[in-house]
């Protein structure tokens, strides 16, 4: 899967390469001027950073990637455009965070390459294609709860002998998760829904910043069972997922997002940079083995 993965991914990059080779007067331009390409987001840095690398072997333009939860990315943001003084040149976020941002002005329009790859109704015509869709659902330590014994469904979580035992992002404070309840009607129907979310809060889950440390603590076994993101479930080995408990989701807009006020050469170096990410993930959602992650 890994080896599909890397072809798909240095495939994507040499694709759009080809055009910004016709960029080659600003590529100099902007190697004049001190300083990188700021890119703020929530993406993984592990997943970021080998883009960052073929783009800089590619240009010879350096790139520094900040990372936090969507929602910490986005009032940073929101913060130095309402100080006077915005840092970042391209945003890597999640579509509830971009449409916010969005709306205050944050971004200028941009529609990269890369989105005549994806189907028409993905394609947000001012910042790019949804370039992926991730499941959010049950985790848990297999060290600690037997597969017998996990819950299988939303409400099955509600279950007393979990009362306790239970984490999940905050959603006053992480953007992503506020989406995902938001959206849990389309599966559950709006009463039983609604009815889940209140009786979720009574039973006073452990609350953590995003989902990330929610399953870093199912990992460690300091809290059992997560509401967390079913990916996990690669990356921490401790962790274990049912198949049936994917319980929505939580939709992640593509990284097209250029900061609306970049002038100089290498602040308009940024939507190359974006196209590269956006590339990137087309060909690696479409790639053997990427269904299966």
């Amino acid at each position: 899967m890994i080896r599909h993965l890397i072809i798909a991914l240095f495939v994507s990059l040499l694709v759009s390469f080809n055009a910004m080779a016709q960029d080659a007067k600003l590529i100099e331009e902007a190697k004049k001027e001190s300083g990188a390409i700021i890119a703020y987001g929530s993406l993984e840095s592990n997943t970021v950073e080998p883009i960052i690398e073929a783009f800089r072997k590619r240009t010879g333009l350096n790139v520094e990637y900040w990372r936090a939860s969507a929602t910490k990315v986005m009032d940073r943001a929101l913060a130095e455009l309402r100080a006077g003084k915005s840092v970042f040149d391209v945003m890597v976020n999640n579509s509830g965070a971009i449409h916010v941002m969005k709306k205050e002005g944050l971004f200028a329009k941009y529609l990269s390459p890369a989105a005549k790859a994806f189907p028409k109704e993905v394609v947000d015509l001012e910042v790019g294609p949804v370039y992926r869709n991730t499941p959010v659902g049950i985790v848990y330590n297999r060290g600690s709860v037997s597969a017998a014994d996990a819950p299988k469904s939303l409400e099955e979580l509600l279950n007393p002998k979990y009362k306790g035992k239970v984490v999940m992002p905050d959603p006053t404070q992480h953007t992503t998760t506020l989406q995902w309840l938001a959206s849990l009607y389309k599966i559950m129907g709006t009463e039983k829904s609604d009815r889940f979310i209140q009786d979720l809060g009574a039973s006073k889950p452990f609350m953590v910043e995003s989902f990330a440390p929610a399953a870093e603590r199912v990992s460690t076994g300091e809290t059992p069972i997560a509401i967390s993101l079913i990916r996990y479930t690669l990356s921490h080995t401790r962790i274990r997922a049912h198949r049936w408990t994917t319980c929505g989701l939580a939709r992640c807009s593509a990284p097209a997002s250029i900061l609306r006020s970049a002038k100089n050469p290498i602040t308009q170096m940024a939507p190359r940079l974006s196209s590269t990410f956006s590339w990137a993930m087309r060909a690696c959602a479409s790639s053997p083995g990427w269904a299966s992650s």
